[in-house]
């Protein structure tokens, strides 16, 4: 089965502040065919960090 990602990617400039930021939200399908919530963030030009939740959805299955 194949999954259609929609990545949302989030910008957040200030030069005001010298803040220039990025968040990226994306849906992926998992190795089992359940659901995880991948989000990225960091400053731009600079290596982002990472989390993944698996399945965030599982409560409302049941």
């Amino acid at each position: 089965m194949t999954h259609a990602t929609h990545p949302t990617l989030l910008f957040h400039v200030d030069p005001a502040r010298n803040m220039a930021r990025f968040y990226l939200l994306a849906v992926e399908p998992t190795l089992f065919g359940g659901s995880s919530l991948m989000r990225c963030w960091g400053r731009m030009g600079t290596k982002c960090q990472a989390k993944r939740r698996i399945d965030p959805l599982a409560e409302l299955k049941n």
